[in-house]
């Protein structure tokens, strides 16, 4: 409405009360008018279709053969996702390509959450979308240009009206992108290259399925390219929008013509409009068809029939493939039994060095050279038939003796023996020579629990006197004493009850018993024959030398998971290679890592926080031979039985031989994603199958399915090789629990770049504890 003010002028001189009301009634009238604003539109809200979704509706879009949606709700639906793109992606972003994968993902559950019937068309809509966001940065760019001809005072004025999702922040930023000497140039391109352009579309939010769609109302239910041609470029008037285009017109008249009359033959992949336009043809998007229709739907590739002779040529092709697949299975087989003749060949070589040690040190028996330098065991006659000549001295044999064997100083007494040689030249033990300062020592009996004493000199079959007790041994000559009585003054706090650190030194004697052979002060020893306190062996060097040995009874480890781990008993059965393949550090298969969860399990349950965190079963999710469907409904499953909201959900996932852990916060809406490879980009199966099984989880609920769902790639160490990645799963989840975090931290985990293999020993030796308890 127009506003009016009125100002009366009042006189300067007044003579008399009459003359001023006279001269008052005959002033004149001034009317000032303010200035008509005119209205302007805001911001697309698209308040109906938010209504229609509160309602628990949504639209149904429908597309032709050529995937172009068609009607009002594909209009609405394209109003829609403008304003989705401008409210999820910031206009800083300076390529699409650049936009991140969580927001791609925000906009396309938006999407879902309006309209059905696009559930397979993802790509499609995300391209439509690019296009959209290309299009808001342009008029974003046009409102910069106009400001700074007209109003330069208003530039840093973001305008808020019409884009209120735009912060200062992002606008000062997009500000000085578009100053930028590299854009400037490209936009002066990119304008010429418009000025160039003719015979533009007037489509609209209809697009080319809207054209079809009024040309089959009208009664041309199948219409050519070269009649959407026309029409999309038909103003309401029903001219052409210029006169390129009505040139064109006129090529497509004649040659439809033509054509028709038979003077005129089109090609194989050729059309009226392909000949008119006089371009090539060129796979890809093509003009009059839509986004979403290529060339292959307009011009579709015949397949290539194939003669007899071809089809026997490759049926031949298919049984040399099956020949040689059954070649190399019968290689492999060869292979595995050469290794284990290897194998063999090695413990026989072994016992044989033992045998040969132990019969050169028989009395009657030496090693002698001959001529030829060869070595040849020669006999010689018994010391009762031995007599020596007059000048020569009668030979000295060795006499076996009892003795005590001691460890770190000389009166540590560990173990009882007998000395069977004493080291030199020409002696031998496990295939290693003798030194002089070492005997050969046979175990008889161990003193006190000092079972798991470490020995001076371990060896690959034993490291401890409880595997030493009746085989030879190498000790050394100071740590040997041959005076048995000194055994009853020693103390009775001498052995200790269980396996720990050694007594002081002012709980032992301080003088040492005599001894035939004087030792050597404590700071002379080795390091190698002194360990300070009895070490356990560890769990992998057992199991590995179990193995080795094939001391299992079965043939395999099965048991059976509790109900309270996945949700219900599952039994594991992990084959004996599989464990082999474990200990060799190799890559692991989905049982092992279903007992590894088991084990997290139960140290949840010893610290009291089973509250706080859920597994899947990574046998029923990791592997390619599981589909999608299968695979999601197990995760909503465990979703729901683990439903807490404070519970964090465990998801071992293998795709191609790699192992990634996906840890999935339902609450929040939070979807973790632990990759020991840091790749990039998020993995495309595992996001469609998360998604997949969240949308089961709130089905089966009954939850109102939420706005957002946040992905999240944490930044973990990475694995240097590719096969530690399932050990690299196994200690994000131990560290995750032994830290008891809610929400994984936007640090890097542990702040490690990668994992030393000590470790990664500290999981593998769980499972290795485990596996030898249950045999």
């Amino acid at each position: 409405m127009m506003t009016e003010e009125i100002f009366q002028l009042d006189d300067s001189t007044t003579e008399s009360s009459s003359e001023s009301e006279e001269e008052e009634q005959e002033q004149p009238v001034v009317v000032i008018d303010k200035p008509k604003t005119k209205k302007r539109r805001g911001p697309t809200k698209c308040a109906w279709l938010l209504n229609l979704r509160e309602n628990g509706e949504k639209l149904h879009v429908r597309y032709d053969h050529l995937g172009n949606a068609l009607g009002q709700p594909g209009r609405r639906l394209a109003t829609y996702k403008g304003m989705c793109v401008r409210k999820h992606i910031p206009p800083t972003i300076r390529q699409w390509h650049d936009v991140p994968e969580d927001l791609k993902e925000r906009l396309w559950i938006d999407l879902l959450s309006v309209a059905t019937g696009i559930e397979d068309r993802r790509e499609q809509l995300l391209s439509h979308c690019s296009g959209l966001w290309r299009g808001f940065k342009t008029t974003l760019t046009k409102i910069v240009n106009n400001r700074k001809e007209h109003c330069p005072e208003k530039l840093y004025d973001r305008p808020k009206k019409l884009f209120p999702a735009i912060t200062q922040e992002q606008w000062v930023e997009f500000i000085r992108q578009r100053e930028d000497p590299a854009f400037l140039e490209y936009s002066a391109k990119q304008k010429h290259c418009r000025s160039m352009m003719t015979c533009q579309p007037l489509v609209g939010r209809k697009g080319i399925g809207g054209v079809r769609e009024e040309l089959a109302l009208e009664g041309n239910l199948n219409p050519t390219r070269d009649e959407v041609w026309l029409r999309s470029r038909t103003t309401k008037d029903g001219e052409l929008v210029d006169v390129p285009t009505q040139e064109i017109a006129k090529s497509i008249e004649c040659l439809g013509t033509q054509v028709s009359q038979g003077e005129t033959k089109l090609g194989p992949r050729e059309d009226v409009l392909q000949r008119a336009l006089g371009t090539k043809l060129r796979p890809g998007r093509m003009v009059a068809v839509g986004r979403a229709g290529t060339t292959g739907s307009i011009f579709p590739t015949k397949k290539r029939s194939h003669d007899a002779e071809t089809i026997r040529l490759r049926y031949e092709v298919e049984l040399l493939k099956a020949k040689l697949v059954e070649k190399n299975k019968k290689e492999a087989v060869l292979e595995e039994e050469i290794d284990n003749l290897k194998r063999a060949k090695a413990k026989l070589d072994h016992n044989l060095n033992e045998v040969k040690g132990w019969w050169l040190n028989r009395p009657n028996f030496t090693i002698m050279s001959d001529e030829t330098q060869e070595q040849r065991y020669v006999p010689q006659p018994s010391l009762h038939d031995y007599q020596p000549a007059p000048h020569a001295p009668a030979p000295q044999q060795f006499v076996q003796r009892d003795c005590l064997l001691a460890t770190g100083f000389p009166t540590n007494y560990v173990a009882k023996g007998i000395v069977n040689a004493e080291g030199g030249e020409g002696q031998y033990i496990h295939g290693r020579p003798l030194t002089t300062d070492n005997c050969k020592v046979i175990v008889k009996m161990i003193i006190g629990q000092n079972h798991h004493v470490w020995l001076p000199y371990p060896t690959d079959e034993a490291t401890t006197l409880s595997q030493s007790l009746g085989s030879l041994v190498a000790w050394p000559k100071d740590l040997i004493c041959y005076d048995l009585e000194v055994t009853k003054n020693l103390p009775k706090t001498f052995c200790p009850p269980s396996p720990g650190p050694s007594k002081p030194l002012g709980n032992l004697p301080k003088t040492c018993p005599p001894s035939p052979v004087p030792f050597k002060p404590l700071g002379n020893l080795p390091k190698t024959q002194c360990p300070p306190n009895p070490i356990p062996s560890k769990p992998l060097v057992s199991l590995s030398r179990r193995l080795s040995a094939n001391d299992f009874p079965y043939d395999g480890l099965r048991h059976t998971t509790p109900p309270e781990v996945f949700g219900e008993p599952w039994k594991l059965h992990t084959e004996l290679k599989d464990i082999q393949i474990f200990v060799d550090m190799e890559p692991i298969d989905g049982s092992l890592m279903g007992t590894y969860c088991m084990l997290m399990q139960q140290k949840c349950k010893e610290r009291n926080i089973t509250h706080m965190y859920g597994f899947a079963n990574p046998e029923l999710v990791a592997f390619l031979h599981r589909n999608l469907e299968f695979q999601s409904d197990h995760i909503a499953n465990a979703l729901l039985h683990n439903h807490h909201p404070q519970k964090l959900t465990f998801i071992p996932y293998c795709q191609d031989f790699h192992w990634i852990l996906l840890v999935l916060d339902p609450e929040r809406r939070v979807w973790y994603y632990l990759d020991p490879v840091m790749k990039k980009h998020i993995n495309k199966d595992a996001r469609a199958l998360v998604h997949m099984a969240f949308q089961k989880f709130i089905e089966q609920s009954g939850r109102e399915a939420p706005n957002i769902t946040k992905f999240i790639k944490a930044k973990v160490p990475s694995q240097p090789e590719g096969k530690e990645c399932g050990y690299y799963v196994m200690r994000f989840m131990n560290y995750i629990i032994e830290q008891k975090l809610a929400a994984l931290p936007d640090i890097l985990i542990e702040g490690k770049e990668m994992y030393t293999h000590e470790e990664l020993d500290e999981q593998r030796n769980e499972v290795a504890q485990f596996i030898l308890d249950h045999f």
